[in-house]
């Protein structure tokens, strides 16, 4: 371990989590599935709301999935905790990134809207996305070992997310034509900033 260095160590943890989710597919399946009947089901405003109850069935899981398996202590021994962190967000903000995309564009063939503001919607999308997968993986890392920790991840996460998904509709809401606010971008920069305080 002392010749490892801490990116290949990263690499390395974010590759695992590639391997196991492409040989599951369940993730990403379960909450691609619930964001599509949400955007359907509701209005825009709701992307939000949708994109967050899909992280939380999707994105504890990195943690839960090795607390489960009894893999968590092992992975522990190969690699150092930051690199374990910072692989697993790593890992959850691509798939954070794919489930918000995916939702987005359901949302923009099915209803249509234009956008007016295609930089406030990318950054929008992206630190909203990042807040989310931020707090969601910590609050999987807090939950492991405890019993219904994919409950208790969700409970922990969804009052700190409040706020920033308060900011981030508004914030999507002034992307498109009906709703272009000067304000916006400083609740598009608080969402970005949000992420960096939640990943550390």
């Amino acid at each position: 371990m002392p010749n490892s260095s801490w990116s290949r160590e990263i690499g390395a943890v974010f590759r695992k989590e590639m391997l196991a989710e492409w040989r599951g597919r369940a993730a990403l399946a379960t909450g691609g599935l619930f964001a599509l009947v949400v955007t359907v089901a509701t209005s825009f405003v709701f992307y939000w709301i949708a994109v967050l109850f899909s992280g939380l069935l999707v994105l504890p899981r990195t943690f839960l999935a090795e607390d489960e398996g009894g893999t968590l202590d092992f992975l522990r021994l190969l690699c150092r905790p930051h690199a374990v962190w910072w692989g697993k967000v790593a890992f959850n903000f691509l798939q954070g990134l794919a489930l918000s995309a995916t939702t987005l564009a359901l949302f923009l063939v099915l209803v249509g809207p234009r956008v007016a503001n295609p930089a406030m919607l990318a950054l929008t999308v992206l630190g909203g996305t990042g807040a989310i997968v931020g707090t969601v993986t910590l609050c999987g890392a807090i939950a492991t070992g405890a019993t219904g920790r994919a409950t208790l991840a969700a409970t922990i996460a969804v009052p700190l997310l409040l706020g920033v998904i308060q900011q981030a509709a508004a914030c999507i809401k002034s992307a498109f034509p009906a709703g272009i606010a000067r304000t916006a971008w400083a609740g598009a920069i608080g969402a970005t900033a949000y992420t960096i305080c939640a990943t550390g």
